[in-house]
């Protein structure tokens, strides 16, 4: 056998290692290169799935406000709108704020239309004659109810025995079929 050179022995073996830990720097530039471009990848990901999460909890609120609509319809046609079985109530206590307020009635037109779903409104046209004070308590009246009656035009007009006053009055009111 030949002898090897010891010099020459600790040369290769320094070569050796030199190539040996030039593989392993290049390994971990590449394995740090690949994990830095996978937290980056692992980062947008997140990201657009955070985001998509806010659509759908925006949607699901959406969502969850349209399904109660029915029910705060349901409520706001209960609490604001009147029966259409009750108009002929509703005229006679138009009738009975009349004669509370001291309003003759001259003239009273009205017309229906129905909006939608089952919600009709009655347009009144009306023809009043009072004092100024008296239309003033009348229009209170009206308005501190509940329901949804809604002054559409008031002109006044003064009338030649002084304190009296004739009034054209359009009201809408809601009702529920």
């Amino acid at each position: 056998m030949k002898k090897i050179n010891p010099v020459l022995a600790v040369v290769y073996g320094l070569i050796g290692l030199f190539l040996v830990s030039g593989l392993f720097f290049i390994f971990s530039l590449v394995y740090s290169s690949l994990e830095t471009m996978s937290i980056k990848g692992l980062d947008a990901r997140a990201r657009e799935f955070k985001g998509q999460e806010e659509k759908f909890l925006k949607l699901e609120a959406t969502y969850k406000e349209w399904h109660d609509m029915e029910r705060i319809f349901s409520l706001f046609k209960k609490d604001y709108l009147i029966r259409f079985d009750d108009y002929p109530a509703f005229r006679n206590e138009l009738q009975e704020i009349f004669g509370r307020n001291s309003l003759q009635l001259i003239k009273s037109t009205h017309k229906y239309r129905n909006m939608f779903l089952d919600i009709r409104r009655v347009s009144i046209d009306l023809q009043v004659k009072g004092t100024y004070t008296d239309l003033k308590r009348f229009i209170s009246e009206i308005e501190s109810k509940a329901e949804m009656i809604i002054f559409d035009n008031l002109t006044l007009t003064r009338q030649e025995s002084g304190e009296q006053v004739l009034a054209k009055i359009t009201m809408e009111v809601y009702f529920v079929k």
